[in-house]
C-alpha cells in the first residue's frame, strides 16, 4: 500500500504527523541520513513513548484509541517525500545533496489495514518539546523604517544544538542587507541566512551565545553594504511556556596552552617532523601566523563538503597512558560548524562527531572553542596512522560550499574526555519585552 502526503513542509518548520495503523501495531522506526554520493552515512532508532506529551524528535507515539502513529518532523530546508511502497512510510527532506528519510516498519506489514492516509496531526497542546519561550525584538531605525523578529528558543532541535528558530519582517527596501544577533553592536553569531520579508531560518547556539540571549543582552541588527546599521532591537522574552534555558551542567574552565598534565603533541605552532610532504592533497593546509592562540601560528585547514582533510603518515604508537586528544578550534569566516575526526581518509571507517565532547558544542568565529574526544571513538588508542577532520554531515546547518577552521594546541593528552550531554535548568535574567519584572524562579511541578 503506497501513502502520499499531499504538499510540503515550510522550511525551518515542523509539523506532528498522524499516520493510521490497526489497534495493537508494533513499530521500527528509523531515522536515516543519506549523502548523494556515498548513500547511507547515519542511522538513529526512534524510542517509544506513552503519552503525546512526551513525544519529542527522537521519539514515536502510537495512541490505540485513535489508531494514529505520531511523530514529529521537521525540516532545515524545503523537504518532499517519498513513497515506501507496501505498508511502511518514508519521509525525505531535501536538498538532494544530503537527504533523511523516516522509515516506518509496523508489525502488521501487509495485512495493514489504513483508516487513512497520514495527516498533518490536529493539536490542541502542543508535546513538552516543543513548548519553549518566545522572544521578540521591536526595531527600530531612521526615516520611519521599522521591524519586527521574532524567535523560539529549542534546547534541542532535532537531536542537535541548541537553536533560535526566527522569523523578521521590516519595511525596508535595499536589497543588500545583512542580519546578525549582536552584543553592544557588534555581531556575536553568524549572519542570518533569509533577510528578506518574512524570512525565517534557524541559528545554532553556543553556550556563550545562549547565555548571551537568555540574559536579555542581545539585538538583532540589520545593516546596509556600507555597514551602517538601519535597524536595531533589543531581543526580550515575551512569551513563556517553561520560563527556563538549558546549558551544560560542567563550566569547568579549558585548559592552557601549556598545561600541568602530561600532552604528546601533534601540531604546537609548527608542523611535525616528516609530516610536511604529508598534509592531505591540494594544498588545502597551511599555517595562519594572523589568528595564533598558541605558539605564534594556527593550523589552516580548507574543507569542501564531504571531504576529510588532514595529517598523514604520522605513524604514532600511542603510549597507554594518553587516552584522548585535545584541540582548540575556531572557525576563520564564521560560519557555524562541527567536526568530525579520523584516522584516515575513508569516509566509511571508524570516526567521531565531536559536538558531545565539548561545552561549547559547535564553532564559530568568535572565540577559540576547546574539544577534548576520546582516542578510543574514532579508533586511534593504540596507533594513529593519520589525523583527519571534515565538516560533520550531521550539523551542517548552512550547507557551506566550504568553510576554513583553524586548529591549534593539537595534542595527545593523559586527561579523560568529558561527556557534555547532561543539562542542567536556569531561570531567565533578562527584561521582559513588555518592561515588567524578570520572571520569578521555575518551580518544578
Amino acid at each position: 500500500m503506497l501513502n502520499y502526503i499531499p504538499g510540503s513542509v515550510k522550511a525551518s518548520m515542523w509539523n506532528i504527523y498522524a499516520i493510521a495503523y490497526p489497534k495493537g501495531t508494533t513499530f521500527n522506526i528509523q531515522l536515516v541520513t543519506t549523502y548523494m554520493y556515498s548513500g547511507e552515512i547515519g542511522r538513529m532508532n526512534l524510542n517509544k513513548v506513552n503519552s503525546f506529551k512526551e513525544l519529542n524528535w527522537d521519539s514515536y507515539y502510537y495512541n490505540d484509541n485513535t489508531q494514529k502513529l505520531y511523530v514529529l518532523l521537521s525540516s532545515d530546508f524545503e523537504q518532499d517525500y517519498s513513497n515506501a511502497g507496501g505498508p511502511g512510510w518514508s519521509f525525505r527532506t531535501a536538498p538532494n545533496l544530503y537527504g533523511r528519510l523516516l522509515h516506518v516498519k509496523p508489525s502488521c506489514a501487509f495485512n495493514c489495514k489504513r483508516s487513512g492516509k497520514a495527516t498533518i496531526a490536529p493539536v490542541e497542546a502542543l508535546p513538552t518539546s516543543l513548548e519553549h519561550d518566545i522572544y521578540k525584538a521591536a526595531l527600530t531605525g531612521a526615516n520611519n523604517k521599522v521591524g519586527t523578529a521574532w524567535f523560539q528558543m529549542y534546547h534541542n532541535y532535532r537531536n542537535r544544538n541548541p537553536r533560535l528558530s526566527y522569523q523578521l519582517y521590516h519595511n525596508l527596501v535595499d536589497p543588500n542587507i545583512t542580519a546578525c544577533i549582536s552584543v553592544k553592536k557588534t555581531c556575536v553569531s553568524s549572519k542570518l541566512m533569509d533577510v528578506i520579508l518574512g524570512g525565517n531560518h534557524l541559528i545554532p547556539l553556543t553556550r556563550q551565545l545562549w547565555l548571551q540571549v537568555s540574559s536579555g543582552q542581545t539585538q538583532i541588527m540589520i545593516q546596509n553594504k556600507k555597514g551602517d546599521i538601519l535597524l536595531l532591537g533589543d531581543i526580550l522574552l515575551t512569551e513563556t511556556k517553561d520560563s527556563k534555558v538549558w546549558i551544560p551542567s560542567n563550566n569547568a574552565p579549558a585548559p592552557s596552552c601549556t598545561p600541568s598534565y602530561e600532552t604528546l603533541s601533534i601540531y604546537k605552532g609548527a608542523f611535525a617532523a616528516g609530516t610536511r610532504d604529508g598534509y592531505a592533497p591540494n594544498g588545502f593546509i597551511t599555517e595562519d601566523k594572523t589568528n595564533p592562540l598558541c605558539d605564534g601560528a594556527s593550523m589552516s585547514i580548507r574543507f569542501l563538503v564531504q571531504f576529510f582533510e588532514g595529517l598523514k603518515n604520522l605513524n604514532m604508537n600511542v603510549p597507554s597512558n594518553f587516552v584522548s586528544l585535545e584541540f582548540f578550534a575556531k572557525s576563520k569566516d564564521s560560519t557555524p560548524v562541527e567536526l568530525q575526526i579520523s584516522t584516515s581518509q575513508d569516509v566509511k571507517g571508524k570516526s567521531t562527531r565531536t559536538r558531545q565532547y565539548s561545552q561549547d558544542w559547535i564553532i564559530t568565529g568568535d572565540k577559540w572553542t576547546f574539544f577534548r574526544v576520546p582516542l578510543s571513538a574514532f579508533g586511534a588508542e593504540k596507533n594513529l596512522p593519520g589525523l583527519y577532520f571534515r565538516i560533520s554531515n550531521e550539523e551542517r546547518l548552512y550547507y557551506p560550499r566550504d568553510a576554513v577552521v583553524l586548529l591549534s594546541a593539537v595534542r595527545l593528552s593523559t586527561q579523560p574526555a568529558t561527556l557534555f550531554t547532561d543539562f542542567t535548568r536556569t531561570d531567565y535574567k533578562g527584561k521582559l519585552f513588555n518592561g515588567q519584572t524578570p520572571l520569578p524562579a521555575f518551580k518544578k511541578n
